[in-house]
């Protein structure tokens, strides 16, 4: 599935996720749903299962910004955590 035209590289996939004991959210593998209006979700789901792409397959294109703000908000939940570990060690 290393495909460069997977369906997890469209700009219409949006990944589904599954939050794990640590409460961090983990992407599901071959879970996700195609927001292109133009092709009816029963049969983006059978295409997201095939590995596939549809012939409205556009590259994702990603944006020095958003990774900027994905590298902010990752560093915001790590300074929660550490917070937390702080408090628990100082309680006792």
């Amino acid at each position: 599935m290393d495909n460069y035209t997977s369906c997890e590289k469209c700009k219409y996939f949006v990944q589904h996720y599954l939050k794990d004991e640590f409460g961090r959210f983990k992407p599901i593998w071959g879970a996700g749903h195609c927001k292109n209006s133009e092709l009816p979700y029963n049969l983006s789901k059978k295409i997201i299962k095939s590995g596939t792409p549809c012939g409205h397959f556009q590259p994702e294109e990603v944006k020095p910004q958003e990774n900027k703000k994905t590298v902010l908000d990752k560093l915001k939940h790590a300074k929660l955590l550490l917070s937390d570990v702080t408090r628990i060690l100082t309680e006792d």
